[in-house]
């Protein structure tokens, strides 16, 4: 009796050993180097939309993962060349002690198999009627996706998009749209 016991509980084991979940685990090669996603969009703020604006990452040909970190900058301004990008939220304080932010928001459901990062949305929000600015204003973003065993393992600045995108451990696939 106590031979049949073992024999199951070793049986029982090896077939636990063997299973994989593969598909959850993040994109990675033998160096640990992940593999991240950037996305420059631009987006239009407008009375009618209600000032925001949402990127479709299906409508984009990508599938983020629940477990994905979700980054967004705004093109701030340039110099000297060279991009310079602000992390969301961003606060900008205007005359007459107005306060405009950029927000964002990502949007995640569970599917019943795996769950799914949708969309983001893109969205002003201010003490004032932001349709005093200007009757709509374009902006453009960045989108950073990024395993969240990424950001786990690595001290790293998510404020400053050049220190996320140069990251040795990181390997970025740019869509530009």
């Amino acid at each position: 009796m106590m031979y049949k016991i073992s024999t199951f509980l070793i049986g029982f084991l090896l077939i636990l050993s063997s299973c994989s979940d593969s598909i959850d685990s993040p994109p990675s090669n033998d160096d640990n180097v992940f593999v991240g996603t950037t996305f420059e969009t631009e987006g239009r703020f407008t009375p009618e939309n209600g000032y925001s604006f949402v990127f479709d990452f299906a409508e984009n040909g990508f599938r983020p993962f629940e477990s994905d970190a979700v980054l967004a900058y705004r093109l701030e301004n340039h110099s000297n060349g060279e991009d310079i990008w602000s992390p969301l939220p961003r606060t900008t304080f205007l005359d007459g002690g107005r306060i405009l932010i950029y927000n964002y928001v990502f949007n995640s459901s569970y599917d019943g198999d795996l769950d799914d990062i949708f969309d983001v949305t893109f969205f002003l929000e201010g003490n004032f009627n932001i349709a005093e600015l200007a009757p709509s204003r374009t902006e453009v973003f960045k989108i950073v996706v990024v395993p969240s065993d990424f950001l786990n393992t690595n001290a790293i600045d998510i404020n400053n998009i050049n220190t996320v995108l140069q990251s040795k451990a990181i390997q970025f696939e740019d869509y530009n749209l």
